[in-house]
Parts: C-alpha cells; sequence; structure tokens
C-alpha cells in the first residue's frame, strides 16, 4: 500500500512536474514571440527615426553653410581675403569642415589651403548656378585618406543674380562619427547607400568587412536577393523591407528608408540570432530561477506560477516601456511630465535649453515655449489642448492619445508647421502616478504640400484666380471682421463683346481673353483684396481699406482703360472693353450676396448707357 502510495504520488509528482516544465516551455515560447515581434516593430520605427536623425545633422551642415553664403550674397566681390578669413573661422568652429571654398559666379574657386581652381565645369557647381543646394556622393580626395563629400550652398543677391557659391568638404569619417549612436547597436545596425548600391556610410553588419558595395553584398546572395528589383524600389522612393536566409542559418530582415538628400537611402539590418540571444541573455536567468523553485516546492506550485506570470508581465511592460524610451531617445524633441508633480523627468536636449532658462517646471516652460515660439493665431488653441489641467482632464476622460498641429515662428523669420503628440502611462505598480510623454515632430514638408493642394483645389482652372467657392468665403469672413469705420467696395467686372470675339474667333481665343484679363486684375489691385472670376466672363473684385469714395472711380476708370483690347486683324478683328457695376459696403451688408444684388444693379445700369462704363449703385 506504502509502495504503491509512494508510486502514485511519483507518478503525480512525475506529472505534475511534466505538466508545469510544458506549461513553463509554452510560455517562455509565449513571450519570446512575444519580445521578438516588439524588437521588430522596434527597429522598423527606429529606422524611420533615425533617418530624420541623419537628415537633420545634414541640414545642420547645410545651415552652416547657408549662414556663410548668405553673408556674402551682397559683396561685390566674392573671393577677397577679408571673406577668406571668414571660412577659416568657420572651419575652426566646425571640426567636421576639412575645408572650405569660395567660388565666384565664373566658376574660379579659391580653397581655404589657398589652392585655386576653375570648377566652372563641374556638376557641383552647375547645380548652384541654377540656384540649388547640391551635395556630391563619397568620393576618394588627395587631401584626406579618408573618403569624402562636398555640400554646396549658392550665393543668391537680392535682385535674385547668382554670384556665386560656397562649399564645404566632410570627410566621411566624420559625419559616420556623428551618426554613430544610431548606425550601430548590440540589436541592429545600419547602413547608408545610393540608388545605385553603394554605400555613403557603412557598418559591417557580418563583421567580414569584405564587401566595397552593398550590390556586392547582394551578389554574395544571388540565389535569394535579385539587386535590380531592389534598385528599381529604390529608384521608385519605396519605403519596404526584405528577409533572407544567411549561410548560417539566421534571418536578416532590411528596412530600406528613403532619405530626402541626394536619392540617400537608410539601411537597417536585424539579425535575428542576434535578437534571440538578446532575448535569452534577458528571460532565462528568470525562466531557470522560477524552474528551481518549482522543482523543489511542488506544493508552491500554484504560488509560483502566479509568481512567475506576474514576473512575466512585469518583463513585457519593462520592454515596452524601455522600446517606448528607445524612440524616444531618437525623436529631436521629446518630454516627460509627471502630471502629479508639474515637473519634467526626462527631455531630450532641445527642451534641456529651455530648462535651463526657465526651470524644470512643465507649466512655466511650457507658457514660455507659447510666447516665445508659437504663432500668436494658435497659442490659444495650444494652451487649451497642450496645457497642464487640459492633459490631466483628457487623460482623466478616458483619451489615450492627443495630437495636435500647430504653427511656430522660426529663428530666419518665416513659419514653419510642427506636431505634437501626448500619450499617458500609468505605473505598473498601481501606484497613481501617471505621465505624459509628449513627442514634438517636424512636419513642415508634409504639411505645405497638403496645404499646396488645398490651394490648387481653390484656384480657377482658366485664369488662376480664386475659384467662385473659394472668393465668396473670403468675402464673407472679411465681412464678418470688418470694422464699421473702414471704408470697402465691392465691383462686378464685365467683359463687353465677349460672345461676338467667341463666335468670331473661337472659344482658345476667348479663354485667352480671359486669361489676359485675369493677369491684369491680378497686377491693379493690391494683393490684399480679394479678385477672383464669378462664373464666364465676370469677375469680382473686393476692395478693402480704401482712404476715401473718390478712389474708388480713379481705379475703376483706369482699369476699364487697360482692358480695353482687341484680338484678330482685317475683317476678323474683334474689340473688347468691360463694364464695371460697384457697390460700397454698407452697415446692413453680411454676406457676398447682400453686395452682389446691388453691384449687378450697377452694372446693369452701366450696360444700359452703352457699355464700357462702370456705375456706382449708390449714385443710381
Amino acid at each position: 500500500m506504502k509502495k504503491n502510495l509512494i508510486a502514485t504520488c511519483a507518478v503525480v509528482f512525475i506529472i505534475a512536474i511534466a505538466a508545469v516544465a510544458s506549461i513553463l516551455y509554452l510560455f517562455y515560447n509565449r513571450i519570446h514571440d512575444r519580445t521578438s515581434e516588439l524588437y521588430r516593430e522596434r527597429v522598423a520605427m527606429s529606422a524611420c527615426l533615425n533617418s530624420e536623425i541623419i537628415e537633420t545633422k545634414l541640414y545642420s551642415y547645410i545651415n552652416v553653410v547657408s549662414t556663410a553664403a548668405e553673408t556674402l550674397k551682397n559683396h561685390s566681390l566674392i573671393i577677397t581675403p577679408h571673406n577668406q578669413e571668414k571660412l577659416r573661422n568657420i572651419i575652426q568652429k566646425h571640426p567636421d569642415f576639412l575645408r572650405m571654398a569660395l567660388c565666384n559666379k565664373e566658376g574660379i574657386a579659391w580653397y581655404t589651403n589657398n589652392n585655386t581652381l576653375d570648377i566652372s565645369k563641374t556638376k557641383n557647381f552647375q547645380a548652384t548656378k541654377q540656384g540649388q543646394i547640391f551635395i556630391t556622393d563619397r568620393f576618394s580626395s588627395h587631401l584626406s585618406p579618408d573618403e569624402v563629400f562636398i555640400i554646396c550652398v549658392p550665393i543668391i543677391d537680392d535682385n535674385k543674380e547668382f554670384k556665386g557659391h560656397v562649399q564645404a568638404t566632410i570627410p566621411v569619417k566624420n559625419f559616420q562619427k556623428e551618426t554613430s549612436h544610431i548606425t550601430d547597436s548590440d540589436i541592429f545596425t545600419s547602413s547608408i547607400i545610393d540608388s545605385n548600391l553603394n554605400y555613403i556610410l557603412h557598418v559591417d553588419p557580418d563583421g567580414e568587412n569584405i564587401d566595397k558595395s552593398y550590390k556586392e553584398r547582394l551578389n554574395r546572395f544571388h540565389d535569394r536577393v535579385n539587386p535590380d528589383e531592389i534598385m528599381q524600389k529604390l529608384k521608385r522612393k519605396e519605403e519596404f523591407s526584405q528577409s533572407f536566409v544567411n549561410n548560417n542559418g539566421s534571418t536578416t530582415t532590411v528596412f530600406y528608408v528613403p532619405l530626402n538628400i541626394n536619392d540617400w537611402y537608410l539601411l537597417t539590418y536585424l539579425d535575428s540570432s542576434a535578437v534571440d540571444a538578446h532575448i535569452s541573455a534577458v528571460l532565462d536567468k528568470d525562466i531557470y530561477y522560477m524552474v528551481s523553485i518549482i522543482l523543489l516546492v511542488v506544493l508552491c506550485l500554484g504560488f509560483s506560477l502566479a509568481f512567475y506570470y506576474y514576473k512575466a508581465n512585469q518583463l513585457i511592460y519593462d520592454q515596452e516601456l524601455n522600446f517606448r524610451n528607445q524612440l524616444l531617445s531618437h525623436t529631436s524633441a521629446y518630454l516627460e511630465i509627471n502630471m502629479q508633480t508639474d515637473e519634467i523627468v526626462r527631455s531630450s536636449e532641445t527642451v534641456n535649453a529651455y530648462m535651463e532658462v526657465v526651470g524644470s517646471n512643465y507649466t512655466q516652460l511650457f507658457e514660455h515655449y507659447v510666447v516665445n515660439n508659437i504663432d500668436a493665431s494658435y497659442r490659444p488653441f495650444v494652451i487649451e489642448r497642450l496645457s497642464l489641467k487640459s492633459l490631466q482632464q483628457g487623460f482623466e476622460s478616458g483619451i489615450k492619445e492627443i495630437t495636435i498641429e500647430y504653427v511656430i515662428l522660426l529663428p530666419n523669420g518665416q513659419k514653419g508647421w510642427r506636431e505634437a503628440s501626448v500619450s499617458f502611462l500609468t505605473d505598473a505598480n498601481d501606484s497613481g502616478s501617471v505621465n505624459a510623454y509628449m513627442v514634438i515632430l517636424d512636419i513642415n514638408n508634409q504639411k505645405n504640400k497638403e496645404l499646396e493642394f488645398k490651394e490648387k483645389a481653390e484656384r480657377d482652372y482658366l485664369t488662376g484666380l480664386h475659384n467662385r467657392e473659394k472668393g465668396t468665403k473670403l468675402i464673407n469672413k472679411y465681412l464678418a471682421q470688418k470694422s464699421p469705420n473702414t471704408l470697402a467696395a465691392l465691383a462686378i467686372l464685365d467683359v463687353d463683346n465677349f460672345k461676338t470675339l467667341n463666335d468670331t474667333l473661337g472659344h482658345n481665343i476667348g479663354d485667352i481673353a480671359l486669361t489676359e484679363v485675369a493677369e491684369i486684375l491680378s497686377k491693379h489691385f493690391r494683393q490684399y483684396d480679394i479678385v477672383f472670376r464669378l462664373a464666364g466672363d465676370e469677375f469680382i473684385i473686393l476692395l478693402k481699406d480704401l482712404p476715401s469714395p473718390e478712389v474708388i472711380n480713379k481705379i475703376i476708370k483706369s482699369l476699364l482703360l487697360k482692358l480695353d483690347r482687341s484680338y484678330g486683324t482685317g475683317k476678323h478683328k474683334v474689340q473688347i472693353t468691360c463694364s464695371a457695376g460697384i457697390t460700397i459696403v454698407e452697415q446692413d451688408d453680411k454676406t457676398f450676396d447682400d453686395l452682389y444684388v446691388k453691384a449687378d444693379k450697377a452694372l446693369y445700369q452701366a450696360k444700359r448707357e452703352g457699355r464700357y462704363a462702370f456705375k456706382l449703385y449708390q449714385e443710381m
């Protein structure tokens, strides 16, 4: 009996151990797979963020050269001892630069090593002559044991004339040193290539250093990778990834992200064996510890499993938090706010510069940023969404993420678009602490493209003026904001004899006539007046902020003289003129339609009195 009991206990013990071991094995694999997914997502997102960081570094070089070009734009002579000394001083302040050069408009370049060369036939001179900023690919230089690349910025004076250019030669080694923190890590490595698969910057993912170009590396995997297909995708500026099996059986995934400079691409390599080793280093210790506890104390199996489940979830939480922190570390502007204490607990270098002035209190820093950096029209909106009180209310109402777009004032006097995204993270130990993570991104290029598309949609397809819908909105908006003491007037302009012009010379000539009328209107009226094509041969003009009613007569008379035009020759010659109906904006005029009715009556009267005339509604 006792033997049977011992045997039964032994069987139960073995079954329990087997069950626990199976559960732990499956659980270990689950955590391993989940963590692998996190690493892959992390590398994919890091590749995109790293491309922005590399672009930012290159643009910082460009800004230094552009500043030098700006100071020389009104100099009658570019190559002078004074200007040469300026370049030497720049090199002393920027050790990344190997040398700099001044080039006059004839293509004669003076270098800071006192060499003088004729570079008038080079690609970089021809590009800057067209007003372009030009960056060469890497090449060998007799002045440096390492390969270099050159940044060229044109010198354009206030009359938009090309005076020459300023260029800086930068060793690839110096640039690679500045970006080494993002091109190499214990999990992934990165390189930069051009569209012909040549390395610009290179960190060898295999550690073999046998490939002179990325194409050579791909050719070693010719049975698994087609270099020509990759080149086609690069030339189409696609963002993509590709996986292939290495000779040692591991899998390498390559993420391709285009840089907006010189058709360059950022390559990020993720090796599955490195990921597995990193995950094992993190997980194995806890796994072995849990197994030993279960083997020694079977009676505490339930407790041990609960403890392991807690540890595993804590590990996932820590990895997700670490993943987010790694992403934030590659963002040019971010900050982490403790919403209970109103303190900034971590931030990027950009934010640190503000903290040195106003301290680590988020509310003080936020107020300083809003007043000194944000366009006045966006300040109330930003305060409403991103103040500490608004963040607290958003979190309490269940909002997971807050994203806004706004306009900032740039140091050069221009304006730029930014996007601020805020997400919330509560403490894993249920302490009640809540931190807000704010990331600020430069979306200026993307936003300008959107606004350009919107602008095109609001333009008349033939004349380029505002279309009816846009023009009407602008006038209604002006009327809603207009001060009672401001004098303004609306005019309807109608082309006389336009039907005869179309019938005699054809609609193509009619379109040309309308286009020329639109050009005359654009030049005749002030930039802030509202001019748009209503329909057919009718145009609308709203004249703002007029000094007196008498000015209206002078402006319209002068306009009608300019619009007296003829088309064709001989018997087919057709003359067109214009008639106008005008109304002064009065206190009871609230909408465009109110003004249109009055101006249309005045136009009708002008037409009845013989055309090529104008009539003011208030004088009828």
